[in-house]
This record gives C-alpha cells, structure tokens and sequence, in this order.
C-alpha cells in the first residue's frame, strides 16, 4: 500500500511540475501489462505499454486520448536468460566487469555466460549460434545482449562467452546510444566517511556489498557527465535560467551521490574504492537543439530517472542499516527532483517543438521499457536480510517496482503531458512563407 501510495504521489508531483494540476486523473488507467509466466523474465516482451506502438505515426494514442494499442518490443525469446527459440539453457551466469578493450568494451554491463561443452569433435561455435549467446544477456527490461566474445579458450571443458548490452540506471551517460562508465580504482579521494556496521556480515555478504555499490557509484559518476552535458544543451537551445540552475544544482547532487557511493564500497571492501578516468570522447556531438534534447531527456529523465527515484526510495524504505538508510534518504528525495526537473524540460521542449517532435517523443514513450534498467547484480549474491538492510533489493523486486513505476506514474504523465502540448501545436499559427511576420 507504501508503494502505491508513493507512486500516486509521485504522478502528482510531476503533474503539477508541468502545470497540468488534475489533468492526469482523466488519463488513468494505462497499464504497462505483463505477458507469460508473471515473472516478467527480464526481458521487454514481458511488458506492453498503454501507449504502445512501432513507429511515429502509431505512436499518437499517448497524445489522441483515444483507448491503448497493443504493441510488444521486437525481442520474443523466451525462458531463462532469454534462452528460447530452440536454444539451450546457459549452466551459469555471472555479472562482471565490461572489457576494456576488444568488440565488447564500451557497453554498460557484461555478463559471463557458460554453456555445456559440446559431445564429440563439435566446437562451440558449431552448437552454440551467436543468436543463443545473445539470449543469454538478462538486464532490466532487456533479455537480448547486443555483442558477445568467445568462446574463452581458458575454459576447455566448456563454452564461456562474454555478452555485453546496455541497462541503463539513473540517468545514464550515454555516447552514441552507449552508455559510458569509469572503471573500479583504488583511491580515496572519491569516498565519504561513511560507516555502516559490516561486524555481522558474513564474508560473502560483505564482498557482494562491496561489488553492488561499487557499480552504483560509478552509475552516479557517470551521471556527473551526464547533467554536465545537459547543461550545455540547455544553454545552446536558449533554455530558461531556473532550468540550468536545476541541471547545475543536479550535476553536484551526483557529485554527493558518487561519493557516498564509494564510501560505503569502501566500507564493505576493505579498502578505498573510487573511480578511473572517465571517457568522454564524442560526447558533445550530434546533441544540440531543443529535439536532440526531448528525445533524450525522455529517455534518459523522464523514464529512466523517474524509475530510479523510485527504486531509491524502495531501497530507503527497506534499510535497516542507519548509515546506509540516512544516505538513500538524501538520496532519493534529490532523485526526485532531478526526475521533475526532467519532465520540466520535456514540458519546455515540447512547447517550443512541432508535431514532428511530438510524435517521436511519444514514440519514446511508446516503448518506455527500452529505457529501463534495475541498476547492480553482484557477481555472488549474499544473504537476502543481508543484502536487503544494507540498500540492495533483490532483482526480482527492482523489476516489479519498475513495471508498476511504468505503469503508474511514467506513462500516465506522458500521456497527460503529450496530450496537453498536442493543443498547443495545434494552435500555433504556421510562419509565412520566407519567415515574414503576420
């Protein structure tokens, strides 16, 4: 009932951060539905969108007010990890970090994929299709990876691939539609004294403590270069100044949320945990202009930041630790205004767009579950009571948070938001030919 009254909060707040007050009590009702086995498997078949639909044009019912569409993402595989279609079970799956060089370097997450080793003279590749490999990637709402590598010839006695996609958590730093991240190092420049009581863990508890919040802090450094990136857009599309001061006011929220981060997987590990270098080649282009910015402040805020602050706040609520219950708390309620600061930008975008932005804008939202992602799985799970106090919920809670968040408060806003600004384009006067005023 905490989280449905939550969510119905947070649908209000980014009602009235838009201006449309009661608006959206009229567009309720719109599910993000699950398909299958209710298990949601991880993958975006298991989720249909109220606004649903394949390309810009079927993509209007979020602003036409008329009864949902069906529409289901591209991927259809089936079973665990996405192994369907005839293609065998993986005996093992291991999150772990993404190469740092090679065809598989440059993705968000990676995973370690083993299949049994073949019977006879057959080699991997001759049982195991790069299609099976693929299917074995399992992150959010995504159950398909986008590259593999192997078979790793250290493994004899078996056919081990790493598969690599993106899952995007937070607001993502993304380059090229892949989202970018710093690499685990040993300093302690980056961590804030911060003190959660590791006595009672147990080893393997601790060290998957370490490796969750590890990864979440390196998300929230990334996300550093994300609203530093924001603010330059903002400032070339001529953005209001109450909207650059919440991008500058975010990007030091994220600073603070790094921090904290490598604190506690300082705590856990044992020693000073802080991030690499960062790359940022490339990141400035192709992202200026008032549409370039809506498509991804959509994606990236108005989805994938709004999903997150709720998925903070789960994770406050579930805390039993006082040290890490305190750090989600400031967390969460900065997360939250960086989701409403998000869909303010959206709202100004669309006001200032034409119907061709906002049909691919509710083309976004369309298929609002390709922006999801469920944040960190430890390469070795710890105890559940332990993992649960001390900030990280089970992946399988993190997916049914998201889809109801998807359900009840990403896609009723973008309906009611598409909706409203549909008038306003409807009614603006077209320019005269050669740009001669009326």
């Amino acid at each position: 009932m905490k989280r449905v009254t939550e969510q119905a909060t947070f649908l209000r707040l980014v009602l009235g951060a838009l201006g449309l007050g009661a608006v959206g009590a009229a567009c309720g009702g719109v599910a993000v539905v699950e398909s299958g086995d209710g298990q949601g498997g991880g993958g975006a078949s298991g989720a249909t969108s109220a606004t649903s639909g394949t390309s810009a044009s079927s993509a209007t019912s979020a602003t036409s007010g008329s009864s949902a569409t069906s529409g289901t993402s591209a991927s259809s595989t089936t079973g665990a990890g996405g192994a369907g279609g005839g293609c065998p079970a993986p005996s093992s799956q291991t999150e772990v970090d993404v190469p740092a060089t090679g065809a598989c370097s440059g993705f968000y997450m990676a995973m370690y994929v083993c299949f049994p080793a073949p019977n006879g003279p057959a080699t991997c590749d001759d049982v195991y299709s790069k299609a099976c490999v693929l299917d074995a990637y399992s992150c959010g709402f995504q159950d398909t990876g986008d590259e593999a590598c192997g078979p790793d010839p250290a493994v004899p006695d078996g056919c081990c691939y790493t598969v690599v996609g993106d899952c995007p958590v937070g607001r993502p730093f993304l380059v090229d539609g892949q989202a970018r991240l710093a690499t685990r190092a040993l300093r302690s420049d980056w961590a804030d004294e911060v003190s959660p009581a590791v006595a009672n863990l147990d080893p393997t508890t601790r060290a998957a403590l370490a490796d969750f919040w590890t990864r979440e802090a390196l998300s929230e450094h990334a996300s550093v270069a994300s609203f530093a990136r924001f603010l330059l857009h903002l400032l070339a599309a001529g953005a209001p100044p109450e909207l650059v001061v919440g991008a500058q006011r975010a990007l030091a929220d994220e600073v603070e949320h790094a921090r904290l981060g490598f604190g506690l997987a300082s705590a856990y590990a044992g020693v000073p945990v802080g991030p690499s270098a960062l790359d940022v080649a490339g990141a400035l282009g192709g992202g200026e202009g008032v549409h370039a910015m809506a498509l991804a402040v959509a994606r990236e805020g108005c989805i994938a930041e709004t999903i997150s602050a709720l998925q903070v706040a789960a994770a406050r609520d579930a805390a039993t630790d006082p040290a890490v219950k305190q750090a989600l708390s400031g967390i969460a309620a900065q997360e939250q205004e960086h989701a409403l600061l998000a869909w303010r930008t959206l709202g100004w975008c669309l006001a200032r767009g034409d119907a061709a932005l906002h049909a691919a804008v509710a083309e976004v939202f369309a298929a609002p579950q390709n922006h999801v992602g469920l944040g960190p799985i430890p390469a070795h799970p710890g105890s559940p009571d332990g993992m649960r106090g001390h900030g990280c919920l089970p992946v399988e809670e993190r997916r049914a948070l998201a889809r109801e968040a998807l359900t009840h408060v990403v896609v009723p806003a973008a309906r009611a938001l598409l909706r409203a600004q549909a008038w306003i384009v409807q009614a603006a006067p077209s320019p005269r030919e050669g740009g001669a005023e009326a």
